[in-house]
């Protein structure tokens, strides 16, 4: 079964978002996870278990990453900031995992 497409463009908000966090203002960005947020629990119900648990994972993973936006953003020392920021590179470098093992599963064979 096909993935849902909303998931396609996950893929590809995670490829740009370093661009679109400097061409843009943060709150562009967290209004597009929002978006997310609002679009991938209206996947799970055509979705296999797997996949399913996957797409719950994403969901959660950009429920966290909003927050660590937020207080990216929020922060005033440098530190801080750096630290936040770390934050939200590792939130990303979990999210492009399960991304790709649910794209994988797409392209695996079925059972």
């Amino acid at each position: 079964m096909p993935l849902p497409p909303v998931y396609l463009q996950v893929q590809q908000f995670l490829a740009t978002f370093g661009q679109k966090l400097t061409m843009t203002d943060y709150k562009t960005v967290v209004t597009e996870i929002e978006n997310f947020i609002t679009e991938i629990p209206r996947t799970f119900d055509d979705m296999e278990p797997l996949a399913r648990s996957l797409g719950v994972e994403i969901h959660k993973q950009f429920h966290l990453l909003k927050n660590d936006l937020l207080f990216w953003h929020a922060a005033r020392q440098m530190e801080t900031k750096s630290q936040r920021w770390q934050n939200i590179q590792q939130r990303l470098a979990t999210l492009n995992l399960y991304v790709q093992q649910l794209l994988s599963l797409e392209h695996s064979p079925q059972k």
